[in-house]
């Protein structure tokens, strides 16, 4: 993903898409690494009001850089544009007091990532109802339904308590071509 990508390219310790407007945050930590993330709990809102402030990412390398909290972690905060212009989002990437400070040229680096992210949200997410895109939602429904990351049996637990009426059982059958016992053992 790209968050993964980031991650290896800017040998961050771990990567954060923060979208308050879709309740979404996402966290990609790199590999082999074990980090605590909860920093960023800690600094999401202070994040946020840099990406209002400023048009362009910022540089927090140093660990008095945010008001009233000692980060444990450089981190570089670029903020993401809606369609309309106004800052959305924030992405935050994290790297460890000894890796090499952020530079000018990785706050560049930044914003052209935090404008293919606003690219893959905006394509992602249908501009008046907010909800998910066909495509998108079939991509997610996919991983969940093939169990990618679930354990077996996920779906079919979610199928087994469902307890069909006999005449009921003969209209779910004719609709969805499915017998109560084919369900159950799905």
């Amino acid at each position: 993903t790209l968050l993964q990508s980031i991650n290896k390219h800017m040998r961050c310790e771990f990567t954060a898409l923060i979208v308050p407007e879709r309740n979404l945050v996402v966290v990609s930590k790199a590999e082999g690494r074990e980090v605590d993330t909860s920093v960023l709990a800690k600094i999401h809102r202070h994040l946020l009001s840099l990406a209002q402030a400023r048009s362009e990412a910022s540089l927090l390398n140093a660990t008095d850089s945010l008001p009233g909290v000692v980060l444990p972690f450089r981190v570089l905060s670029s903020p993401i544009r809606n369609p309309s212009g106004r800052p959305a989002c924030v992405l935050a990437l994290f790297r460890s007091r000894e890796a090499p400070e952020y530079r000018r040229r990785d706050a560049m680096l930044a914003d052209l990532l935090s404008r293919r992210a606003a690219s893959m949200i905006d394509s992602s997410y249908e501009t008046l109802s907010g909800l998910l895109t066909r495509r998108a939602f079939e991509q997610r429904a996919r991983v969940h339904v093939l169990g990618v990351g679930r354990p077996a049996g996920a779906v079919s637990d979610l199928l087994r308590p469902v307890a069909f009426e006999d005449d009921e059982a003969a209209g779910r059958e004719r609709r969805f071509g499915l017998t109560s016992a084919q369900l159950a053992d799905a």
